[in-house]
Formats: structure tokens, C-alpha cells, sequence
């Protein structure tokens, strides 16, 4: 039931009627990675029967899920009319809790954004958060056409693991911090609303929202970086997004970079989230006397900034190689993709820079991975809370199909 779509990706139909909703998934997936798709198209990449595309395509139709746009003209044969999403078929709200900021979306069935706030802080104290939660979500539904709210199929929620256990690193009073060690978010943002909530881990937000909305993973295998306040990893495989029953596949901000001579001396060894997430480059910004808002410009910021950036980044760029490295020789990655909170360019250069850093380590009986910049950047994990939802209620589940084993 397999067949490669133009990314690579082994997905395909069963014409079986009990396989209905998959396939309705399936189609709107492929529509969906493609901008948009005539029926014959979405025949050939899903592997489904025209007569099963049409049929199921027009049922799409008549709900509102998909639209037809102008003919295609200018090709061999009659012009073919593109079925795409249709933007106003569903829509979802996004949260992301962020150690440094919160933010609050809508987003509709095509992944347009609209509805947007964004609130910063030193560190998140759950009481106020929980508050700017709730009216942020009262502003986003305020601000919705009438006729797109009864078409909200949820809440995705996305927050970074264990926030309780970070003080020390935040700079946050520790007691503040253990405020979040018993708080459930879906319990806490199911009780402002009546939309169901789902809640993921930040980076495993971004990695999904780089599968489905980004243009950057097209191998098999691939561990996902981000690099904001703090560093952290998801997996993809078969673009999809790999998770564990504990929710995180991927915790790579906790490896450590040291380890034998420490262990051996009874230190503790340091760990990847030191010495490559940005909250510690703020830090010496700040202490110098500069903004952390010079890291929007950086070809515009004063020599001194850019003097400890350069220091951080050629340190941040060693501990990434050398986790890269650890975890080709864990699993066979064919490509690791690197994004961040920094402006596209500075991810470039560091994706680069983390390539020929690669290069220095004896990599013998292991395959180096490509390495490729992300590209969605800041508002990665963002999307990702929005996307869930939406996948959750229209992305295709082999567990569907599982369901109708005999």
C-alpha cells in the first residue's frame, strides 16, 4: 500500500471502503504538500483509483475542506483545475510556552496565520501565565469571522519539557520555577474553553511543523535541531514525526559533552544546553551592556556584540558537531536539520560552520549526515502547536488502517 510521493515519502491508498478516512487524509495531505494538485495528480501520487479520488475529492468539496482554483493551462490536453485547501475549512489556535515568551495564534486548514500575540518575560511564572493564556484566547476567537468559529477543531499547546527542573539556567528563582512541576496543560487551558486541547513537546512541535509546513527534511531518517533559549532535538522517519510513550524522543539539550575524564575526577559532566543555547548568549550580552534584541541585526550590531557572539557561536558550533557525531553513532541519520530563534542568515552560517566543525572528529565507521538549515525559524514551534490540531483531525494515521486488520 506504498508508493513514493514527490518528497520521497512512502504513503499510498487502499481503494478498501473501510479505509475511507485514511484515504479522505491522505489526499488532503498530498493537496496540501503540493500548494495544490489536479484529480489525476492526486491519483497518481496516492496510488488511489480516479473513480476513488473524484469520489472522495467531491465529498471534500461539498464540506468545505477543499476548493477548486483556475485551470492550468499551457500543458498537453485539456486544462485541469487545481483542488487546493480551502484556508476557511478548519482552523485551530496555537500556544507555545516559551522560557522567555508565550505566544498565541490562529491558524486555518492551509496553514495561513492570523490573530497573533506574543508576550515576553524573564521566566514563566504559571499563574500569570495561565492568565495570558486565557486572554489571548479570548482575543483570538473575538477576532475570528463568525463563520470560521464553529470550525475550530482545537488547541495544540507546545512547552518545553520539565520546566520546573531549569531555575538554575533561567535565572529564575528556583521556587518560582517548581510552581510547574505538577501542572497539567491540558487540564489548565481545557478549563477556559470547550475545544479539545493537545500538549507536545516545543522542538517536537517544530520538527512536525518543519515536516508539514516547511521545505527543509527530505531524507528517510533526520534529527532535527533547534537552537533557541535553550538547544533542543526532535526525529523524523519516513516524514513522521517520531515520539516516545513519554511524549520526547529526542531530549539532546541533555547530553553530555564531557564525560570519562569527569566521571573519573567525580565532577559532573556539562551538558549540550550550556554551551549552545542562546539564553547564555542574552546573559553576556546583557552583562556587557547590549540588548539581546542586537541578535535581530547582527550585521548592523555594535563590534562588541558581534565580538560575543562570535565567541558563543564558535563554541555553540563544537558542542553541535560533537552531538551530531554522538548520535550518528547511536542511529544512522541521513540528514540533520538545523534551525533557530536567529535571523535566517546567522542559521545559515551556522549550519556551515557546523559542517566543517564535523569534519575535524574521526567519524570512522559512521556516514556523515547532509546538514541543511530549517526553514521556519523563529516561529517553528509555534506552528507546530497550531499544526496539532489540524494533523491530529486531518493528517493520515496508520493506525487507521492497523484498526482494519483482520
Amino acid at each position: 500500500m506504498d508508493q513514493a510521493t514527490n518528497d520521497g515519502t512512502e504513503m499510498r491508498g487502499g481503494d478498501r471502503s473501510g479505509a475511507r478516512q485514511y484515504n479522505e487524509r491522505l489526499i488532503m495531505q498530498v493537496i496540501r504538500r503540493a500548494g495544490g494538485l489536479p484529480k489525476a495528480d492526486v491519483a497518481r501520487s496516492t496510488g488511489l483509483s480516479p473513480q476513488t479520488v473524484s469520489v472522495i475529492v467531491n465529498r471534500l468539496l461539498d464540506e468545505e475542506l477543499l476548493v477548486k482554483t483556475d485551470k492550468v493551462r499551457g500543458k498537453v490536453g485539456q486544462p485541469s483545475t487545481l483542488i487546493r485547501l480551502n484556508p476557511d475549512g478548519a482552523g485551530s489556535i496555537g500556544v507555545k510556552i516559551g522560557r522567555r515568551s508565550l505566544d498565541i495564534l490562529f491558524m486555518d486548514l492551509a496553514g495561513g496565520i492570523s490573530c497573533r500575540t506574543r508576550q515576553s518575560y524573564r521566566y514563566p511564572e504559571p499563574d500569570s501565565i495561565f492568565r495570558e493564556i486565557e486572554r489571548g484566547l479570548g482575543f483570538v476567537c473575538e477576532n475570528l469571522p463568525d463563520a470560521q468559529r464553529p470550525r475550530l477543531v482545537g488547541i495544540g499547546v507546545c512547552a518545553p519539557s520539565e520546566l520546573h527542573r531549569w531555575a538554575e539556567e533561567l535565572g529564575a528563582p528556583a521556587d518560582k520555577l517548581a510552581e510547574w512541576r505538577d501542572v497539567d496543560f491540558g487540564t489548565r487551558i481545557g478549563g477556559m474553553t470547550d475545544l479539545p486541547v493537545a500538549v507536545m513537546n516545543d522542538v517536537a512541535a517544530a520538527t512536525s511543523a518543519e515536516l508539514t509546513l516547511g521545505s527543509s527534511i527530505v531524507s528517510e531518517t533526520c534529527l532535527y535541531l533547534y537552537v533557541g533559549a535553550f538547544v533542543g532535538g526532535g526525529i523524523a522517519m519516513s516524514h513522521q514525526l517520531v515520539s516516545s510513550a513519554r511524549g520526547n524522543a529526542c531530549a539532546i539539550g541533555s547530553l553530555p559533552l564531557t564525560g570519562v575524564r569527569d566521571v573519573i575526577t567525580g565532577r559532573q559532566p556539562e551538558q549540550l544546553i550550556r554551551r549552545a543555547s542562546l539564553i547564555f548568549l542574552e546573559r553576556e550580552l546583557e552583562a556587557a551592556g547590549f540588548s539581546p534584541d542586537v541578535l535581530d541585526d547582527l550585521p548592523g550590531a555594535p563590534g562588541g556584540a558581534v565580538a560575543i557572539y562570535d565567541a558563543w557561536r564558535r563554541t555553540a558550533v563544537a558542542a553541535l558537531a560533537y552531538a551530531i557525531g554522538a548520535a550518528i553513532s547511536v542511529f544512522d541519520f541521513q540528514q540533520v536539520v538545523i534551525d533557530s530563534s536567529l535571523p535566517p542568515a546567522a542559521t545559515r552560517v551556522m549550519v556551515d560552520d557546523v559542517t566543517a566543525a564535523l569534519g575535524l572528529f574521526n567519524l570512522t565507521g559512521l556516514r556523515r549526515p547532509i546538514l541543511t538549515p530549517g526553514s521556519l525559524g523563529a516561529d517553528a514551534r509555534i506552528l507546530g502547536a497550531g499544526l496539532m490540531p489540524l494533523n491530529a483531525k486531518f493528517a493520515p494515521d496508520r493506525k487507521l488502517l492497523l484498526k482494519l486488520a483482520p
